[in-house]
C-alpha cells in the first residue's frame, strides 16, 4: 500500500449525479477516535474562553499619584488586589511608569454582580484610607470588549 493510500480522503457531503457538479462542501472521514475527541475537545475549550471573555465586564483604572504617596499606594494595591479571585475578577495587566506616579491598571469581573460586590467588600473598604492617604487621582472607565 502507497503511503498516499493511507491518508484520510475527502468524501462528498451529498451523493451527486454523474452530470452535475459535487458539491463544494466536503466532510472528511477519519477513523482514529483520539483525533475525533482532540477536535471536539479544542472546539468545545474554544467556545467557553470566547463565552468567559463575551460575559466579562472590563475597566480600564488610571491613577495619578503624587510622589509622597506612592508608599501607601502600593500599601492598598498589596490590600485589594489579592481579593479580586474571590469576586471572580482579574488584574489582566498593570501599566506603571519609571517613577511610579502614574499607574494604569486592566482589570475584568466575570459580570457587573460580582464587581459590585469586590466594591463593597468590606475588606477592600476597610484599606480606602490607604488610598485617600496616598492622594492618588483615580480614573475609572468602563471599556466594551471589541472583537
Amino acid at each position: 500500500m502507497a503511503r498516499s493510500d493511507r491518508r484520510p480522503r475527502p468524501i462528498p457531503s451529498q451523493p451527486f449525479a454523474p452530470n452535475q457538479d459535487p458539491e463544494p462542501t466536503l466532510t472528511l472521514s477519519c477513523s482514529d477516535r483520539r483525533i475525533q475527541r482532540l477536535q471536539c475537545s479544542t472546539i468545545l475549550a474554544w467556545i467557553a474562553v470566547t463565552a468567559y471573555q463575551a460575559n466579562r465586564v472590563t475597566f480600564v483604572l488610571i491613577a495619578r499619584i503624587p510622589p509622597e504617596g506612592i508608599e501607601d499606594f502600593r500599601a492598598h494595591e498589596d490590600a485589594v488586589l489579592p481579593l479580586l479571585p474571590e469576586f471572580n475578577g482579574r488584574l489582566e495587566r498593570r501599566f506603571r511608569n519609571p517613577d511610579g506616579t502614574r499607574e494604569v491598571h486592566i482589570v475584568s469581573f466575570a459580570s457587573d454582580a460580582d464587581f459590585q460586590d469586590y466594591r463593597n467588600d468590606p475588606r477592600r473598604m476597610a484599606q480606602a484610607w490607604l488610598l485617600e492617604k496616598s492622594s492618588a487621582k483615580l480614573e475609572l472607565l468602563p471599556m466594551a470588549n471589541d472583537f
